[in-house]
């Protein structure tokens, strides 16, 4: 495998991030963010990419799967980080697979613009009871997003199944305070229906 077969503006892959340092930073910051929400818990990294996200959050999770159906950047992350903990990379499409074992938390960063249908993904994520800690572009166009959203859209998906506290990201800021037509994304943490929405 080679670095120019993950080599897209859609996947981050670590030793070229020195090109694009604030979108790489950006990226991280999702994945600090989530991290206070994995501690001790069993958590699915979806649509893990090239796994950097899933070695940091093994840093502090009891156990972390990162899946995805790319088995090029599941090579690359299998060969480039250093895992910690009681970890494992799967292959496995969003939209398609199942879910081999439930989870606390399922952390998915810039993946349901992708999917033709959240509704399997989001489906398992709600019925194991989990926690999810996703973010979304606000309407950003890209060649390998299928739709954009807007902030109204981004409640919609997960209102009735789940309940979410929304944050706005500013470059690496992730606020609880702010106008949804100025930011970059929406991060939220969603837990199943029965808490109450905030935001």
């Amino acid at each position: 495998m080679e670095l120019k077969e993950l080599i897209s503006f859609e996947r981050v892959v670590p030793p070229l991030m020195r090109m694009l340092p604030d979108i790489y930073a950006q990226h991280l910051a999702r994945y600090c963010f989530a991290l206070s929400y994995c501690a001790n818990r069993r958590v699915l990294d979806a649509a893990c990419g090239t796994g950097y996200g899933t070695a940091l959050l093994g840093h502090v999770a009891s156990r972390v799967v990162g899946v995805d159906k790319s088995p090029s950047a599941l090579d690359f992350a299998r060969r480039y980080h250093h895992f910690f903990g009681d970890h494992e990379l799967v292959l496995l499409d969003l939209e398609r697979g199942e879910f081999a074992e439930t989870f606390d938390v399922v952390v998915s960063f810039e993946t349901l613009e992708h999917l033709e249908d959240t509704e399997p993904f989001l489906r398992q994520v709600a019925a194991m009871g989990a926690t999810l800690v996703c973010s979304i572009p606000r309407q950003l166009e890209l060649a390998h997003h299928v739709r954009t959203y807007d902030f109204d859209d981004c409640r919609n998906l997960l209102r009735g199944r789940f309940a979410a506290t929304w944050y706005g990201q500013c470059g690496t800021n992730i606020l609880s305070d702010f106008d949804p037509e100025t930011v970059d994304g929406f991060v939220a943490v969603a837990r199943s229906a029965g808490w109450d929405e905030e935001r």
